[in-house]
């Protein structure tokens, strides 16, 4: 079979070809595959109409957007209830009675920048209510007035830039009575006759436009007299019938003509001619004159200057147009044309000599509102200021002016611009606050000054306003904190917006009482300022920066805030932030002028890019009193647990007991032996918290234990002694230093002698030997005139001619009283004892003398 897909499939697909081939190829003989391929074409065409890109429905809002899809008719399957149906930009190149028959309630259509050639007669039959239809850039070569003969509702009709010849309108255009707007002609429309527009003369226009050849070649009388418009709109070139012009004014006479626009009135050449174009201007209630684009040189615009002055006309703009010197130019009539006009615009010019066409500034004169917009003039003279005298509210935006350039020193500025009160300087090089300043210092009237788009606030100047500015816009600057030394503090409006601020100056809003609206959107700051503090402020605009944290106290002291737009920041989403909302909220101001779109969470990590209005923090995390209740709450029930805890376990505790435990009831404890009345001793080494009940017992086990060792610890120390003795007689002095080294070295070896026994070995409860181990010791005073024992030592005791002696623990006190290893310790006027280590006592106790001096020795 030709259609090669019905022919059997192979049994075993593995054994078709390996190499890069199709299925197809595979299945098919060669000569059945462009068979294939043209039944594949056929099945795929309508899919392929289908697969168009679809249009954007809105049914909610009935609109329906099916701009630049390249769609060769309108889609079949569009919603009936659509109000608005946008299908410009495509490639339509008819409109039958089917494509709109179920949109009953389509109120606009645009079908500009198409293909159209052909309206049928019954294609708006199904949209009675259609108000707007644009059929702008079409390829309609005659009106269709059958097709718009239902539309009697339609107000807006553009079908200008076609290729009709003939701009004659039929009957039908005289029932259209709701019609307010009409724009027609093309580039093919040549002659402009007197019963084109008759139909009109009852429908009472806003605005009517046409548009002709690049030259019209006739103009006939009479044929604007049938308009009934307040606006004329007429892109209509006259370079070859400059005569028609005056023909046109006539015809406008008694009109209630408020608006008349030029565009390209001499589109090629340059007019040369001795009549006046624009003769019969006076005579016409027009009030605002545009020249939009063509060829204007001094002669011309002299002449218009000449009638505009006689006219109604008080709003005049040259916009686009290109000027030159006239060849031949006469001098005679400089300064004569000075309209006195409520606006002038001039923009879009390349040529700036416009200024000075004649030679002066005189033409600027009788102006109020001056606007010299992209005029690429660099320099202002002396003279033009004080020409400018009437000037209420001058704008020199987009030029090229410098510092040097518009403040000239040579100049005075004294006594000039007495009527200004608004002033823009956007859009040029300018650098310095302070020339700026020094320009607008003298003008007493100056309330509004905007110098955005500029490099100001870069340098530290100090800078002297005009009293009376209230009014301040610096966006796109480069504002920093020093730029707040040179701003003026008796502003009410302050605009420093996208122009890389990074920090405030606290103190110049403190110096601003007046300041009510600020504008630091696009800007670098890093953080709000606790101490902010503007009394007056109502408007606050800070998105758009770099800080991340706001709270209830960021603009505690701005009382009168009510509009506060602070979104596209990268916010932490913290307590602090969600304060800040709750308040806000709670009190109803500041309303959140930019809430919720541009408020989004930057950190922590787990919330980025996560909308502010969706945080909602756990109910205790930032309720910072409901979460001190409940840790007050939580200690207080710990604490109770602990208390009945230990109730529960205290009489186990008592049972097991210690070995220091207490006494029981009635049990005797042994004597301690008693000691002089003026003695004292101090166990160095027993508990220092013995007034303390639960410690009492283990205390009354270790002296226990002491007392035990007693009697053998005071033969040692006995032994000690006398041996000490023996071997220092006759080497005595009543100061420690006296003795010599022998008597201390000897006294050092007899302790190192002395013998150790089992009273040396650890006891419970006390520290061992070597560490801490204390000492009992008992001593006496020696009576007078005893004289046994060397050196005033008494046999039977410890006799060093003290009169009361201290025993403690002198493990501590010998190694910071410098007496370390081997040390001695000195009473009166011999050695009492000496604390090594590791012999004999172990770590003796230190002993101390009264202050009292010793007997001296009778023998």
């Amino acid at each position: 079979m030709p259609g090669c897909p019905f022919q059997p499939r192979p049994r075993r697909w593995q054994h078709l070809p390996v190499s890069p081939v199709s299925p197809l190829d595979a299945m098919c003989p060669p000569g059945a595959r462009g068979v294939w391929w043209l039944a594949l074409l056929a099945l795929l065409a309508p899919a392929g109409d289908a697969a168009q890109p679809l249009c954007q429905i809105d049914a909610a809002g009935g609109t329906g957007l099916c701009r630049g899809q390249g769609l060769a008719r309108v889609p079949p399957a569009l919603p009936g209830g659509l109000r608005e149906l946008d299908l410009s930009y495509n490639k339509l190149r008819e409109i039958t009675a089917a494509d709109f028959a179920g949109m009953t309630r389509l109120r606009r259509l645009d079908l500009a920048y198409n293909s159209i050639s052909r309206i049928a007669p019954g294609a708006f039959l199904a949209t009675p209510l259609l108000e707007h239809l644009r059929l702008f850039n079409n390829s309609l070569d005659r009106i269709p007035a059958p097709a718009l003969a239902p539309l009697a509702n339609l107000r807006w009709l553009d079908m200008s830039n076609n290729l009709y010849g003939s701009a004659a309108l039929d009957g039908v255009f005289g029932r259209l009575r709701r019609l307010r707007e009409l724009s027609l002609g093309g580039p093919l429309l040549r002659d402009v006759s007197r019963g084109d527009f008759a139909v009109l003369k009852d429908t009472a226009l806003r605005k009517f436009a046409i548009k002709s050849a690049s030259g019209l070649l006739r103009y006939e009388p009479g044929a604007f007299s049938w308009l009934n418009t307040t606006e004329l709109w007429c892109d209509v070139a006259l370079d070859g019938s400059a005569a028609a012009l005056p023909a046109m004014l006539r015809d406008l006479r008694g009109k209630p003509l408020e608006l008349l626009r030029f565009r390209n009135l001499f589109e090629f050449t340059y007019y040369s001619g001795d009549a006046d174009p624009f003769a019969g201007l006076a005579e016409l209630r027009v009030t605002k004159l545009v020249f939009y684009r063509g060829k204007f040189n001094e002669n011309l615009l002299r002449l218009a200057l000449l009638n505009i002055q006689r006219s109604r006309v008080r709003d005049l703009a040259l916009v686009a147009i290109d000027f030159a010197r006239s060849p031949r130019w006469d001098g005679a009539g400089a300064g004569t044309a000075a309209p006195r006009l409520n606006r002038l615009l001039l923009q879009d010019i390349s040529n700036p000599d416009v200024l000075r066409f004649d030679g002066t500034f005189t033409w600027l004169s009788g102006v109020a509102a001056l606007s010299i917009i992209n005029v690429n003039f660099n320099y202002v003279p002396c003279d033009v200021w004080a020409e400018m005298r009437n000037v209420e509210a001058l704008d020199i935006s987009n030029n090229r002016l410098e510092d040097a350039f518009i403040y000239n020193q040579r100049c005075r500025y004294q006594g000039i611009m007495p009527k200004l009160e608004s002033f823009t300087l956007a859009t040029n090089q300018l650098l310095s606050l302070a020339v700026v300043a020094a320009l607008t210092r003298s003008w007493p009237r100056l309330a509004r000054l905007d110098a955005s788009h500029n490099g100001l606030g870069g340098l530290r100047e100090t800078c002297q306003w005009s009293p009376a500015l209230r009014w301040l816009a610096l966006r796109h600057n480069r504002v920093t904190v020093g730029t707040f030394g040179c701003l003026p503090t008796t502003l009410e409006f302050l605009d420093l917006s996208y122009s890389q601020l990074d920090r405030l100056d606290m103190d110049y809003f403190a110096r601003s009482p007046r300041l009510r609206e600020l504008r630091l959107s696009g800007n670098k700051i890093k953080f709000i300022p606790s101490e902010w503090t503007c009394p007056r402020l109502e408007v606050l605009a800070i998105d758009g920066n770099s800080f991340g944290v706001i709270s209830r106290g960021s603009f505690v002291n701005m009382p009168r805030l009510v509009s506060l737009a602070a979104g596209s920041n990268p916010y932490h989403c913290t307590c602090d932030l969600h304060g800040f909302l709750e308040e806000t909220r709670r009190r109803g101001r500041p309303v959140l002028a930019d809430w919720p779109q541009n408020w989004t969470c930057y950190h922590p990590e787990a919330l980025l890019d996560t909308a502010v209005a969706a945080y909602a923090p756990r109910p205790l995390e930032c309720d910072v009193p409901a979460l001190v209740a409940v840790a007050v709450a939580g200690t207080a029930v710990a604490v109770a647990a602990c208390a009945v805890l230990c109730w529960k376990l205290e009489p186990r505790r008592r049972r097991l007991g210690a070995p220091g435990a207490a006494a029981a009831p009635g049990e005797r404890r042994p004597a301690v032996p008693a000691l002089h009345p003026r003695a004292r001793l101090h166990a160095g080494a027993l508990d220092h918290r013995e007034h303390r009940g639960e410690h009492r017992a283990q205390r009354q086990g270790r002296l226990r234990a002491v007392a035990q060792l007693r009697g053998q610890r005071v033969v040692q120390l006995r032994a000690v002694l006398r041996a000490a003795a023996r071997r220092g007689a006759g080497r005595r002095g009543r100061h420690p230093g006296a003795e010599g080294a022998g008597g201390r070295a000897g006294f050092a070896a007899a302790l190192r002698a002395a013998p150790q026994d089992a009273g040396d070995q650890d006891v419970p409860g006390v520290a061992p030997r070597g560490l801490q181990a204390p000492l009992l010791l008992a001593a006496a005073p020696q009576p007078p005139g005893d004289t046994r024992g060397a050196g005033g030592w008494r046999g039977g005791g410890l006799g060093c001619g003290c009169h009361h002696v201290e025993v403690a623990s002198c493990s501590g006190a010998l190694q910071e009283r410098g007496a370390g290893f081997g040390g001695s310790l000195w009473v009166g006027h011999l050695p009492c004892l000496s604390c090594p280590r590791s012999r004999g006592l172990g770590v003796l106790a230190e002993v101390t003398a009264s202050s009292q001096a010793p007997p001296r020795d009778r023998r």
